[in-house]
């Protein structure tokens, strides 16, 4: 996505394999660069079944910082500040009203619905949305299209077959406070067209949601839905996509430009390669639970204003102070073949039981290396991070990558994981090709 402000059509929950894997950090990552998403979609990325960033415990034992106490004693020390999601012209949903259909010989129908009607009363949904002005949701009406979807269904079919079940009355009339949430089997394959960024469900994307006009009563109705996919990965998966665009249609019902936008940073920017709406700005980080389903945790403005765990809800308790390495320069520029460097400001809300140890990986197929002049840092330390353009790199690109940081030597850490299998901590990063 470009920087400039163009329209956007659909979120997309996109898969991406290796998006996220632990590197040594001074390892060069190295491949052709990839295909940009088209300037109007915004999208999110994460391999189906992972929910965390594994962070590996070995030290490196060459850093001559890593016995020092924290530089700071003052908590947190000074670091640059997270972003936030702005509001754009557009409404949100005070009071969702969702419409769940499936289809006959779904085996997950019965999971599905009870998901359905649960995840709007769970204290997820307000403790993920209270904050972007949307209210108590309900569970509409349940829905079981009787004659299963086609092998492959294409999104402007899709939105011709859902105008027309609203038409004959086989789905209900929307409201304003409407967002339809049609599940796919696994059977089939949902596609998007190259205006909406392409692709195809289960190999591109999880899910996507975006807004159709359908006539009802005579008056034209901008109705919001969401495409959830089945892709093997299990009810878990499922139920992370589910939430995650059920949340983005609540706060985002009608991405289509910055008139009609709601909570969504329309501009390409270091934090947005995974996608500008809350739940995408939490990709990659480990989910949360409750009542049994496995579900999304989302950006919140409040925390992140704080320098705190942004991505609420933050799973597991007793953890101890939350930290992170915050990028000063977080748009570096970099001409072909040169590098470029920015300082990385690490920070704890509290003392540590164990150094923060460093990594950073460039996104998938993103001809960048990534290197530290210290692997580990504690609060108050400074570390310079270099950014250096492999072969393949084009003029005019932008290649993301993200910064990973996690406690050394096996400790628990702040709210949002820590420790080894445990999810580091992140912050995003861009370089500009000049």
């Amino acid at each position: 996505m470009r920087s400039t402000c163009l329209p956007l059509v659909a979120s997309l929950l996109v898969l991406s394999g290796s998006l996220l894997a632990c590197a040594d950090a001074d390892t060069d990552t190295s491949g052709a660069p990839g295909d940009h998403p088209a300037p109007h979609v915004v999208p999110f990325r994460i391999a189906p079944g992972q929910s965390e960033v594994p962070f590996p415990a070995r030290v490196s034992t060459h850093d001559s910082g890593q016995d020092r106490g924290p530089t700071s004693t003052t908590y947190p020390a000074p670091h640059p500040a997270m972003p936030q999601i702005p509001r754009n012209g557009g409404v949100v949903l005070r009071h969702p009203s969702v419409v769940t259909v499936t289809f006959a010989g779904d085996p997950l129908q019965d999971k599905i619905e009870a998901f359905a009607d649960q995840v709007v009363g769970l204290d997820w949904w307000s403790t993920v949305n209270a904050d972007y002005g949307v209210g108590a949701a309900e569970s509409a009406a349940r829905v079981v299209i009787p004659k299963a979807p086609a092998a492959a269904i294409g999104d402007a079919d899709l939105e011709r077959w859902l105008a027309a079940r609203i038409g004959d009355g086989t789905l209900p009339a929307p409201t304003d406070q409407t967002v339809y949430a049609l599940y796919y089997p696994q059977t089939t394959t949902v596609t998007l067209g190259d205006a909406e960024g392409g692709g195809a469900s289960c190999s591109t994307f999880l899910g996507y949601h975006t807004t159709v006009d359908v006539a009802v009563a005579g008056k034209t109705v901008h109705v919001a839905y969401a495409v959830i996919n089945q892709c093997g990965g299990g009810l878990d998966e499922l139920t992370v996509t589910a939430s995650h665009e059920l949340t983005e249609a609540a706060t985002d019902p009608h991405p289509v430009d910055a008139s009609t936008a709601g909570y969504v940073i329309l501009d390409d920017g270091p934090w947005t390669g995974l996608g500008g709406e809350d739940a995408d700005m939490c990709a990659g980080v480990s989910s949360a639970a409750e009542a049994g389903f496995a579900l999304t945790r989302v950006w919140n403005n409040r925390a992140a204003a704080a320098g705190d765990q942004p991505c609420l809800p933050v799973p597991g308790e007793g953890r101890g102070p939350f930290f992170d390495a915050g990028i000063v320069r977080e748009r570096l520029v970099a001409h072909l073949g040169g590098s470029a460097s920015t300082e990385v400001d690490c920070y704890a809300f509290g003392a540590l039981p164990s150094r923060i140890r460093l990594k950073a990986q460039a996104d998938e197929q993103a001809p960048l290396s990534l290197s530290f002049d210290h692997k580990t840092c504690t609060n108050g330390d400074k570390v310079t991070l270099t950014v250096s353009l492999r072969s393949g790199a084009q003029r005019g690109a932008d290649y993301h990558y993200t910064l990973l940081a996690g406690l050394d030597g096996g400790g628990t850490g702040g709210a949002g994981d820590a420790g080894p299998g445990s999810a580091a901590h992140v912050w995003r990063g861009m370089v500009h090709v000049q």
